[in-house]
């Protein structure tokens, strides 16, 4: 008997259990998409904040 058979006469049997075992099988991967997200989103600030960070430092030596 095929794997998924199974899993789709569960999923008949059970239709609660079936979706709780989707979601189960799903987060992961939406939780590792959104960390790489935030992980870009941190690298893209941290360059920002040294850019901005030596255009005040290079404006303060020319002012003196």
């Amino acid at each position: 008997i095929p794997y998924c058979t199974i899993i789709t006469a569960i999923g008949h049997l059970y239709p609660r259990l079936s979706s709780v075992y989707n979601y189960t099988l799903i987060l992961p991967i939406a939780t590792a998409t959104s960390e790489r997200s935030f992980s870009k989103m941190k690298l893209i600030n941290n360059y920002l904040r040294t850019t901005l960070s030596n255009e005040n430092q290079y404006q303060r030596r020319t002012e003196q």
